[in-house]
C-alpha cells in the first residue's frame, strides 16, 4: 500500500463507538494516524477516535475516489458490510453521478448564504 503521486483510496475505519467512517486520501496510512491522534483528522473522529481500517480501495483520480466515497456513505450499514469483505462486490460509480453533490451538502445557491425571505426588505 505504497502512495503512489495522483492515486487516491477510499478508505473506512471504525470508531470505537462501532459507527464506520468513509474517506479518501493519497496516503491511506498517514490519514489513519491522523484520526487515531485527534490531530489533522475528520472533527467526528476526535469525539470517537478511529480504532481499525475496516475497508481500504484504491480507486485513481479523485474525482472518481469523491464519487466512490459518496457511493460508500450512501449504503446502509449491511451494505457496507459487504462493500468491506470484497470492494468489487459494488459497482463503480457512473460518472458524473447526480446524487453526488445532494451527498456533500452542496445547495444549488452558489453564493453560500441564504436567500431572503419573500417580501423582506433588505437594508440600504
Amino acid at each position: 500500500m505504497a502512495p503512489r503521486p495522483g492515486t487516491w483510496w477510499v478508505y473506512v475505519l471504525e470508531r470505537e463507538d462501532g459507527s464506520w467512517y468513509t474517506g479518501v486520501s493519497t496516503d491511506p496510512r498517514r490519514r489513519l494516524e491522523q484520526h487515531r491522534s485527534g490531530k489533522g483528522g475528520a472533527r467526528a473522529n476526535r469525539v470517537s477516535r478511529a480504532l481499525d481500517l475496516v475497508s481500504l480501495e484504491e480507486v485513481g483520480p479523485y474525482a472518481v475516489a469523491l464519487r466512490r466515497e459518496a457511493q460508500v456513505k450512501a449504503l446502509t450499514k449491511a451494505a457496507k458490510r459487504r462493500y468491506a469483505a470484497d470492494p468489487a462486490s459494488l459497482a463503480p460509480p457512473p460518472p458524473g453521478a447526480p446524487w453526488l453533490h445532494r451527498s456533500l451538502g452542496r445547495t444549488r445557491n452558489a453564493g453560500g448564504g441564504r436567500s431572503p425571505k419573500s417580501g423582506a426588505s433588505r437594508p440600504e
